[in-house]
């Protein structure tokens, strides 16, 4: 091949390349300022429903704290619900599940959730 279709090739990988970084860092971007509820609604990080609502300045702040503090609750019992998911999936890929091991694993959770409530 010739110098100057290497440079092409090289080029065009580049531009690729570059677009894919490009691409994934919208996808970061957009996932690190929206929060989903409990409900399945997206919204910014930084928005509440309530502002909507013609609150006091007080009762603002309060119910901002208020909800702050819900949120954090929500996304680790997401993060734990996620890890308890793919434990399980890895436990049922296996070539010969181990029904005792998903048993447990299911009982506990269902355990820690009867307590919670």
């Amino acid at each position: 091949m010739k110098n100057s279709t290497l440079k092409f090739l090289l080029l065009i990988s580049l531009i690729l390349n570059i677009s894919f970084l490009g691409a994934a860092g919208v996808q970061y971007y957009k996932k690190t300022t929206y929060w989903t509820s409990p409900f399945g609604y997206k919204m910014k990080k930084d928005h509440f429903l309530f502002e909507e609502l013609s609150l006091r300045p007080d009762q603002m702040k309060t119910m901002r704290e208020t909800a702050t503090k819900f949120r954090t609750v929500i996304d680790k019992k997401r993060q734990a619900i996620a890890t308890k998911r793919k434990e399980l999936i890895t436990l049922m890929r296996q070539d010969n599940p181990d029904r005792n091991a998903i048993a447990a694993v299911i009982s506990e959770e269902l355990n820690r959730c009867a307590v919670v409530s």
